[in-house]
């Protein structure tokens, strides 16, 4: 819903004078859409109700993560035991809006030791990100969930309880590079 619609609804909850004393501290060409959004409404018969502004603020609730056989069930399992460190090792260096992202997928239970690792000035932006709210996009969600714990379980001495640890050898970085780009030299 854009915001001049938000507002408008909003505003349609207030009594009569409160609207007219808002309408006027806005500019003119706001008014005239709020104006004309408002007539919208009373045309199709919404009450005066405040409650719908309130109901409309609040965000929507999120559902609880379960590990109930979704597709997301065992990266969700795997990032639930990671340790506060190792997460800071993957999210250390990024925004501190990403890292409120990945924070908010879940209650995790290293999220606490996590934001205590951080630098305090880093801690504080991505509290307030957190505060802030973080609209669901669940692409996103999926993208995240699949790129840490993708991180985590290539990072050595990692393996998460249930989790089978890689028994094959790992290759650098540089290496799998040049398998990717010459693979007649396998």
């Amino acid at each position: 819903m854009s915001g001049h619609r938000q507002a408008a609804v909003a505003l349609h909850g207030l009594a009569a004078q409160d609207r007219r004393a808002i309408l006027a501290e806005l500019p003119e060409t706001d008014q005239d859409i709020l104006r004309g959004l408002l007539a919208e409404l009373a045309e199709l018969g919404f009450e005066h109700t405040p409650g719908i502004a309130a109901a409309m603020a609040e965000p929507a609730p999120r559902a609880a993560a379960q590990d109930d056989g979704k597709p997301d069930a065992a990266m969700r399992r795997t990032l639930r035991h990671a340790s506060p460190a190792a997460m800071l090792a993957i999210l250390g260096h990024e925004p501190a809006s990403l890292q409120a992202c990945v924070l908010a997928l879940d209650s995790w239970p290293w999220a606490n030791g996590f934001l205590e690792l951080l630098p305090q000035p880093r801690r504080m932006l991505a509290a307030e990100s957190l505060r802030a709210g973080i609209a669901a996009a669940p692409a996103r969600s999926q993208f995240l969930l699949e790129s840490v714990a993708a991180k985590l379980a290539d990072m050595p001495g990692t393996a998460a309880a249930g989790t089978p640890a890689r028994t094959e050898p790992r290759l650098s970085a540089l290496a799998r590079t040049l398998h990717r780009f010459a693979p007649w030299t396998r």
